[in-house]
């Protein structure tokens, strides 16, 4: 199966959870000047200079968010590389040895 090109990172605002830290739990982002509310976090993972968040919107559609921690600003890109992007919305399961990237 030949490998899909990640859609590039766009500058964005995000909204998070005024209870948590700026960073720790977004809950919309803006895209093309619309607001997308984000319907559950998938994942998540820290490494030295970003936060990364994988995110299902209401819409059904996946993105990875990141936040730059010491420039303070976040972009987002749509998730176009898992090769089932509907299973886990039609049976609640991960493809068998699926396996993230980020």
């Amino acid at each position: 199966m030949p490998k899909i090109a990640p859609s590039p990172w766009v500058r964005t605002a995000v909204r998070c959870l005024a209870s948590s830290r700026a960073s720790e739990r977004p809950i919309s982002f803006l895209l093309n000047d619309t607001e997308i509310e984000i319907l559950s976090l998938l994942e998540s993972l820290r490494e030295p200079d970003y936060l990364y968040f994988k995110v299902e919107t209401k819409d059904g559609r996946v993105y990875k968010i990141r936040h730059h921690e010491y420039e303070d600003y976040w972009e987002v890109r749509e998730w176009t590389d898992d090769p089932t992007p509907n299973l886990r919305k039609q049976t609640g399961e991960q493809p068998r040895g699926a396996r993230e990237r980020f």
